[in-house]
């Protein structure tokens, strides 16, 4: 891969999901890369791509090597993900991150979880950053976005899908072709043998072989003549026994029924994985956690209950993140992940109406809830003589406060996946959608009309995509099972 795009380092990173969970145990250097070893599966970078290979461990640790496997050896990695759309690859670790650039001459750095350089392979300086010891990383500055080749972008994107649908039609079109000829043989050889068990079918043969009589004879080529039954032309070989010619063509039935079966088992097989790919994907880290992206594209995670709350707090909550709470017992924290951009105030209104949604204020039936927001050092575990429970934080300092409406969406997407999320998000982020607000509607009454709103909303040829999908599933994002559809 010479000069990969940003969007090829999106398959990349969706290849190198595979390494989370596992841990560092070798950092070298093999010629001109660099590999880091996680458990069986080695990660080979190089200046402008990474790949897992098989690179033999035959070359030497440098300075930087040995600095890196120091902090690094035998800790888990959490989560890597491509920052933005950029060619950055972010690999976290409890305590550090690992930073891939893949521009210019490419780099490789170490920082703490606060974003503080420890290590750099390169260091640089820049107009607009340091990458240097000490130095807080920042991320390049962006580009001025060309719309004409964004536009080319998503297009390039609809039409790779469309390539991938298409082939997998051609694919199972010319499997059914197959099918249907391997059926036809069989029927054609069976009917052949049967045809010659007949005693009067062989005298005439015999008689041929004998006296070249023509009778039912249709034509004669070769070694073989054709006999016309019924319209039904065939050839019967005149150096070969007519018993063993017949055993030959119930072998040869037996042979293309074989063939049918199993190629009627791939084709199930096939049409079964096409449809398990449509309904399923790999899971994000996230998808553990109620969570949606904001009308700007930041993610905003929720837990579902105290351990989840925890596992947001001390796992995945970062120095510039925001943390949200209602004022109300029983409230889920969530975290409005910044991701390095800036969060906008339309990015807090949304994250606050999610966790209010989730709330108890929900069934207080108020319509309205209060949701305040704070910031991740305002966050402690830690309390003077006492023990706090699992999912429980103390809160120390200003709280900012909004009142937000009680109102959540559900919609699907391009791909027909239900997502759910405040008014903004939902409008852009999905094709069809609807709003609940709190009610006493519950169980398989309100999934029904969930469903049936959004096919009432589908254009003719994507009713039938909605229809497929199981209504249980609208019902896992309804706050406490109960609402209304408006």
């Amino acid at each position: 891969m010479n000069n990969p795009t940003h969007e090829d380092f999106h398959y990349i990173c969706k290849e190198l999901k595979i390494l989370e969970n596992c841990k560092i145990k070798d950092i070298f250097k093999s010629r001109n890369f660099y590999v880091f070893k996680f458990d069986d599966k080695k990660l080979v970078i190089s200046k402008n791509f990474c790949c897992l290979s098989d690179l033999p461990e035959f070359e030497k640790r440098d300075n930087f090597c040995e600095f890196l496997l120091k902090k690094l050896k035998n800790k888990k990695l959490i989560t890597l993900y491509q920052h933005e759309k950029d060619k950055i690859l972010i690999l976290e670790f409890s305590k550090y991150k690992v930073i891939l650039e893949f521009i210019g001459k490419g780099n490789i750095i170490l920082c703490d979880k606060n974003d503080e350089i420890i290590s750099v392979l390169y260091k640089r300086e820049f107009k607009d950053r340091r990458l240097l010891p000490k130095e807080k990383y920042l991320f390049p500055p962006k580009k001025k976005i060309n719309i004409s080749a964004k536009c080319e972008e998503n297009i390039s994107k609809k039409i790779e899908n469309l390539y991938i649908k298409s082939k997998n039609k051609i694919i199972l079109e010319n499997q059914l072709k197959t099918l249907k000829k391997y059926k036809e043989e069989e029927e054609r050889s069976r009917k052949i043998a049967n045809l010659l068990l007949n005693e009067e079918i062989r005298k005439i043969v015999d008689e041929y072989k004998k006296t070249k009589n023509k009778k039912l004879v249709k034509k004669v080529e070769d070694n073989l003549i054709y006999l016309e039954i019924d319209n039904f032309v065939f050839p019967v070989p005149l150096d070969k026994d007519i018993k063993k010619y017949i055993t030959e063509k119930f072998n040869e039935s037996k042979k293309f029924r074989n063939k049918y079966i199993k190629t009627k088992e791939w084709l199930g097989k096939k049409q079964e994985k096409n449809k398990t790919e449509r309904k399923e994907k790999r899971k994000e880290w996230y998808e553990q956690f109620r969570y949606f992206y904001t009308s700007n594209n930041l993610l905003v995670i929720a837990g579902k209950d105290a351990e989840s709350n925890e596992k947001i707090i001390k796992k995945y909550c970062k120095k510039n993140d925001l943390v949200f709470h209602a004022h109300i017992p029983g409230s889920p924290f969530g975290v409005l992940r910044s991701n390095g951009k800036k969060i906008q105030e339309d990015d807090i209104k949304e994250a606050a109406q999610f966790i209010g949604c989730y709330s108890r204020f929900w069934v207080s039936r108020l319509g309205i809830a209060d949701v305040y927001y704070i910031y991740p050092e305002q966050v402690s575990k830690k309390i003077s003589g006492g023990y706090l429970k699992k999912g429980s934080f103390m809160i120390y300092g200003k709280k900012n406060f909004l009142k937000v409406e009680l109102k959540l969406g559900i919609g699907v997407t391009e791909d027909f996946e239900v997502i759910v999320g405040p008014e903004n998000s939902i409008k852009k982020h999905s094709k069809y959608y609807i709003f609940l607000v709190p009610g006493s509607d519950e169980g398989k009454k309100l999934s029904d009309k969930i469903k049936n709103r959004l096919i009432e909303k589908a254009k003719k040829e994507d009713k039938k995509k909605i229809k497929e999908i199981n209504p249980d599933i609208f019902l896992k994002f309804v706050p406490f099972g109960k609402g209304e559809v408006v």
